[in-house]
């Protein structure tokens, strides 16, 4: 990788000449906006047109993010088609949903959803997201959820699988997603196997009894294996079962940490070991992180847009964003040769932005050189 590099770089490395066929100001646009969602202190389009170094109106930005339905559509299959093509290893999804709370019933695709934080309802966007695990997490799609028009969350995953055509994968779900559509529609259909977490109440059929999830975790004696795990030592009991609601024989796997905390998860494919199960599974977290990053850094729920087709390309520009700012994020493990906390990389590439702003006063682009800056002065790299 090159030493000197842009937002505009990284544009082009992952989209190669798809911006150079098109009309200039869909590059220019997207570089503004995606600049101003890395940076400090903007968290709308209002707020990044007012910058006066932007040189841009808010109608401009505006009218792009809620218009030109082609180029979006485009640039959205390019980032699935980029993810997608990241690693030759065996393919890890992820799906989830979060909620974006909103105020006003006007926002597209708001609706009264209940929030399980807050033990209350509340006006809300709900965004299923679906996303790849390779050396952290990529989304490749976001979509708004609406429970009481149109397809389920759950129809709507099944619908993205067959679309994408995705086939030889395993796909991570929580407890809301274990459940006999999902689990049938990935083994029958696609060949994929799905690893989730399983809810206490659910029954399942041993040898000479029907046996309730919570009732079976927790009068489990027998740990079969014993394994070190991230410094943790793991204990697993495993069986091949029958649940009383899927057509399919599954394996369920209740796994029991050293502090003694236990939790059970199940298995479409019942020759994988409960390890590589458990292993499998430990990559969910990272939808988790992905969200909050999102929410708390990249401006994701805070489009004020009134179009859903702006709602919608607003997402891609924060996917967009998220891609770049993995990108620096790598550079930045490369200088340092050592993990940090991601959201001291996340400071640390707010920080570079704003120094060459206001170092050069015009339109802007990230220059390594200027991060390579903040490593050398004590001040500016508190984790280096």
């Amino acid at each position: 990788m090159s030493i000197l590099a842009s937002i505009e770089y990284f544009v082009q490395l992952h989209f190669g000449d798809f911006f150079s066929s098109i009309e200039a100001f869909y590059l220019k646009d997207i570089l503004i906006l995606i600049q101003g969602i890395l940076e400090p202190g903007h968290n709308s389009i209002s707020s990044i047109a007012r910058d006066p170094l932007n040189n841009v109106a808010h109608t401009t930005l505006t009218r792009f993010v809620n218009g030109h339905p082609d180029f979006w559509n485009n640039l959205e299959k390019l980032i699935q088609k980029v993810i997608l093509s990241t690693s030759s290893d065996k393919m890890i999804l992820v799906v989830d949903d979060t909620q974006l709370a909103r105020r006003s019933k006007k926002i597209p695709f708001t609706t009264l959803t209940y929030d399980h934080n807050q033990k209350r309802y509340c006006q809300a966007q709900v965004l299923l997201t679906v996303g790849r695990v390779s050396d952290g997490f990529f989304p490749l799609e976001m979509m708004f959820s609406n429970s009481k028009e149109g397809p389920t969350k759950i129809e709507r995953l099944i619908d993205w699988l067959k679309e994408n055509e995705i086939r030889d994968a395993v796909l991570l779900g929580d407890s809301w997603y274990t459940n006999s559509h999902v689990i049938e529609s990935c083994k029958l259909w696609f060949g994929i196997t799905f690893i989730g977490k399983v809810r206490g109440n659910l029954l399942f059929k041993t040898e000479d009894s029907i046996t309730r999830v919570s009732h079976y975790q927790d009068s489990v004696r027998d740990f079969s294996e014993e394994v070190i795990i991230r410094d943790r030592t793991v204990r697993f009991h495993q069986r091949v079962v029958r649940f009383k609601s899927v057509r399919v024989p599954l394996k369920i796997v209740v796994a029991e940490l050293d502090d003694g905390r236990r939790t059970t998860l199940i298995s479409s494919d019942t020759e994988l070991s409960s390890e590589d199960i458990f292993l499998y599974y430990l990559h969910r977290w990272s939808i988790e992180s992905y969200f909050k990053t999102a929410k708390q850094h990249f401006s994701l729920g805070k489009a004020g847009l009134s179009t859903e087709d702006g709602q919608k390309h607003w997402i891609i520009l924060v996917i967009l964003a998220y891609l770049i700012f993995n990108d620096l994020h790598r550079f930045i493990l490369e200088k340092t040769k050592s993990q940090t906390k991601r959201y001291k990389v996340f400071e640390t590439i707010q920080r570079a932005i704003s120094m060459l702003r206001s170092l050069l006063l015009e339109q802007v682009k990230i220059d390594f050189h200027l991060l390579d800056s903040c490593f050398r002065s004590p001040s500016l790299a508190p984790f280096y």
